[in-house]
């Protein structure tokens, strides 16, 4: 979105809050269509769409949807794979097959993933109507544990496979502690952290060209993972969470600023989601579209612009969302919400898909 357009955007605003959406939205028809602003490039750093993990459910989470991902104009999505559920480490067939999902996706013209840094910006300025996908597995749990029984697991063999078929980032923890470090559903910041296996699969996806996420990591994962990041001058990320209220790690999915900061020194991001929650206990809640756009701009305060985005895990069967949003298609909303927030149009560009963009472009092959 160019400085012109974002004034008419900041304008059309502006006349929403003092004289109503009628008038607004008749000056800017694709705001009241709830179309992205004009030329603003959207990624979600984390998302499941139609969650194709898991075709056999019948009422699956459509918050994150191909459909919808064309029809708001977004530049691209992250497609999760899942390497584990609530019934254990998911068998590594049943991964390549989800995999060759997305791979299916692109060969019938409905998505192209994104492989190479220059992927990245033929998609980027050839403004292709075929949306991007950044494909990615949660949970690493199954590489290697294909070996047979007493045999060292093979990592590199099943980063070499994944990398093969598409998957360039992995978030290495998801629903429990694995053979490569600690979730953390622990507390406070004492204890294991990344294994010896952690290191070597970490290291081999920055040999490869792979985006680390260290979404779900105990805090001591996080810091092996970081320490190796940087000794690489690579970044990591956490694809989707949200600020806690407490000072210390308490066993949720939400990051203290002391865990924020581990990533940010890598130079990565903090990509926020809309997870609904309250602390009864702390008198704090995180309830509306408002709060993630306010929570957003504390961080931004604390860590500068260069250091969030979005991950929505749209698909991922979310417990609640905030108030406002349902789906991607409200991400107007959230970028209405922002620019009343107090950020800047430059801001608003680099959260919603900037950043994301530059860790690609860093992390990537050429």
């Amino acid at each position: 979105m160019d400085r012109r357009d974002f004034l008419r955007y900041s304008l059309a605003l502006g006349a929403t809050f003092v004289f109503g959406a009628k008038k607004s939205h008749a000056a800017f028809p694709w705001l009241r269509k709830g179309l992205l602003p004009p030329g603003m490039v959207v990624i979600d750093a984390h998302a499941h769409p139609d969650q194709f993990y898991d075709s056999n459910d019948p009422s699956p989470d459509l918050s994150s949807s191909l459909e919808k991902i064309t029809a708001l104009g977004m530049w691209g999505s992250n497609f999760a794979v899942s390497g584990d559920n609530q019934d254990g480490v998911t068998p590594w067939p049943h991964v390549i097959d989800q995999v060759a999902y997305v791979n299916g996706l692109e060969f019938e013209r409905k998505v192209k993933i994104i492989r190479s840094r220059d992927d990245v910006l033929q998609n980027l300025y050839e403004k292709s109507s075929i949306p991007a996908a950044i494909l990615s597995l949660e949970g690493a749990s199954p590489i290697g544990c294909e070996a047979p029984t007493g045999a060292y697991p093979d990592i590199d063999a099943g980063l070499d496979e994944l990398f093969k078929n598409g998957v360039r980032m992995i978030t290495v923890m998801h629903r429990g502690d694995n053979q490569f470090g600690v979730n953390m559903s622990h507390e406070g910041t004492d204890g294991s952290g990344l294994t010896a296996l952690g290191q070597q699969l970490v290291e081999g996806m920055i040999k490869r060209g792979m985006i680390v996420d260290g979404a779900h990591a105990y805090y001591r994962t996080l810091i092996g993972m970081a320490t190796i990041a940087r000794a690489n001058g690579v970044p990591i990320i956490d694809s989707h969470t949200s600020l806690s209220p407490r000072p210390q790690p308490n066993g949720s999915r939400l990051r203290t600023w002391k865990e924020m900061e581990i990533i940010v020194r890598t130079g990565g991001l903090i990509c926020t989601w809309p997870l609904q929650w309250e602390s009864t206990e702390l008198g704090v809640r995180r309830w509306t579209i408002r709060d993630w756009a306010s929570e957003n701009f504390e961080i931004k305060k604390r860590f500068g612009a260069a250091h969030i985005a979005l991950g929505t895990d749209g698909g991922g069967q979310l417990s609640d969302m905030v108030d406002g949003y349902t789906s991607i298609l409200d991400l107007p909303k959230l970028i209405a919400a922002m620019h009343r927030a107090g950020f800047h149009e430059w801001e608003i560009e680099l959260y919603m898909g900037g950043n994301f963009r530059r860790v690609l472009e860093t992390c990537l092959p050429v």
